[in-house]
């Protein structure tokens, strides 16, 4: 006959951790207190761009055009390219025939002017042949508006 087998009860023993954590830390803050840190004072490394010769490189101004719409009345409007200033559409228009059609378009619509007052001016411009046309921004504060 066999002997019997005597079970032994198992105990749940978790060992503490506490002393293991105080000790990795104690060895962080010895490293860092004893280690030396490198300055490398007047020298920084750059990848900078060659530049061919010593010249500065010239372009060509780019003409261009701004034409911005303000609304003086229900049915007034005014459009200025530069010191140029315009009460009716077909002003504008004969004006913009002095320009290349290769001019780029910049349309700045100020306060008070409404989608059909863009259109009428993007379909002068388009009619006279400009292929680069840019819309300005939103001016939320247009302190500009002539009175």
């Amino acid at each position: 006959m066999m002997p019997a087998l005597r079970r032994t009860p198992q105990r749940d023993e978790k060992a503490d951790l506490t002393s293991m954590i105080d000790v990795t830390f104690l060895l962080l803050v010895f490293f860092l207190c004893t280690m030396k840190f490198r300055t490398f004072e007047g020298r920084m490394d750059a990848a900078l761009p060659k530049a061919f010769g010593t010249g500065l490189p010239t372009v060509d101004p780019i003409e261009k055009l701004d034409i911005v719409a303000y609304k003086l009345g229900p049915e007034a409007m005014r459009f200025d390219i530069g010191a140029s200033k315009f009460r009716d559409l077909g002003s504008l228009r004969a004006h913009l025939a002095t320009f290349p059609a290769d001019t780029p378009v910049t349309i700045d619509m100020r306060e008070g002017t409404v989608h059909q007052d863009f259109m009428s001016i993007l379909d002068q411009v388009v009619d006279r042949g400009f292929d680069t046309i840019t819309i300005a921004g939103l001016h939320t504060t247009d302190s500009s508006r002539p009175r």
